[in-house]
């Protein structure tokens, strides 16, 4: 009888204890859709990428990670049946690793304060909680990984402002942007 309820009863694909299944490699965006199959991947978000970090085994998609804009807004995704298995640590990794050797000032990261693994994830690197957006339907998080002095400033000067109104946080914003990309 126990053994006909544990047959019944889906299984969970056993966690891959090494990466070496994985490829990871550093693109430009243009070469995303000719590297791999992807379906359900917001394709734009990483398209406008400055650092992109994609992993796959063969052509299937498990994850890539980017930075982009101003101030390097990143972005992660894993495919969720390679999820729990490092390979958003990897990523994260090789971004942070490239925006550094590109002289990158910071990294920021939002992310709905219900998504627990990109929280733990971001703190895990040593992002800096700035303040939490409230409002919409869900609430946001929004972290900075500084890489130099000018992003601990950044982190510094946010951290004063986090309780302003939206409006003033919306020009600090703005300034914070201008300061980071004259350097």
């Amino acid at each position: 009888m126990k053994s006909e309820l544990s047959s019944t009863r889906p299984r969970r694909s056993a966690p891959m204890r090494d990466l070496e299944k994985v490829e990871f490699r550093s693109i430009r965006p243009e070469e995303l859709t000719s590297l791999v199959d992807i379906e359900g991947v917001n394709l734009p978000l990483f398209m406008r990428s400055k650092v992109l970090v994609l992993a796959r085994i063969d052509r299937e998609f498990v994850g890539m990670c980017g930075i982009r804009g101003i101030l390097n807004t990143s972005s992660t995704e894993v495919s969720e049946k390679f999820q729990g298995q490092g390979i958003g640590n990897e990523l994260m990794t090789r971004v942070i690793d490239a925006a550094r050797k590109r002289g990158e000032k910071l990294i920021l990261s939002t992310a709905y304060t219900t998504n627990y693994r990109s929280l733990r994830l971001t703190q895990k690197f040593g992002f800096v909680n700035i303040f939490v957006f409230t409002g919409n339907e869900v609430d946001e998080m929004m972290t900075i990984l500084p890489l130099s002095r000018l992003g601990w400033s950044a982190v510094v000067l946010l951290r004063l402002f986090r309780r302003a109104s939206p409006r003033t946080l919306g020009l600090f914003y703005a300034v914070v942007q201008r300061l980071v990309s004259k350097t």
